[in-house]
This record gives structure tokens, sequence and C-alpha cells, in this order.
């Protein structure tokens, strides 16, 4: 605290989800062929973060959720 009765304070801001990536980004399956995929979460600051919960959809297959 100085003279005036000001004390300084530092804000900090949570890290908020704002991208994800996923890989590959692009793929082409054969019937019967399978791809496991990968995503990641980024931060407003770029750095990783965990995503939470993802939920995938495919138009014309089907997805097989694999713990």
């Amino acid at each position: 605290m100085d003279q005036r009765g000001d004390v300084p304070m530092v804000v900090s801001v949570p890290p908020v989800l704002r991208r994800l990536e996923i890989f590959p980004p692009q793929i082409q399956l054969e019937p019967e062929e399978t791809q496991t995929f990968t995503v990641i979460g980024f931060d407003q600051y770029g750095d990783q973060i965990d995503p939470g919960a993802i939920f995938w959809e495919a138009t014309g297959g089907e997805i097989e959720f694999l713990m």
C-alpha cells in the first residue's frame, strides 16, 4: 500500500477453450478401413487445455468410441 492508500492488484483471467485441432485433419477411407482421431484444445493464450467431452458425428458411416 502506498501513501494514498492504493493497493496493487494482479488480475488473472482463467484459461478458456478457444480452438480445437483434430488430427489427422483430413482423410479418405475405403470401406472397412478405420481411423483414430485425436483432438487437442487450446486456450486464448495458445496453450494446450483439456477440451472436455467431445461428441463426434459421422455422415454415411459409424463412429465407434474406444476408451
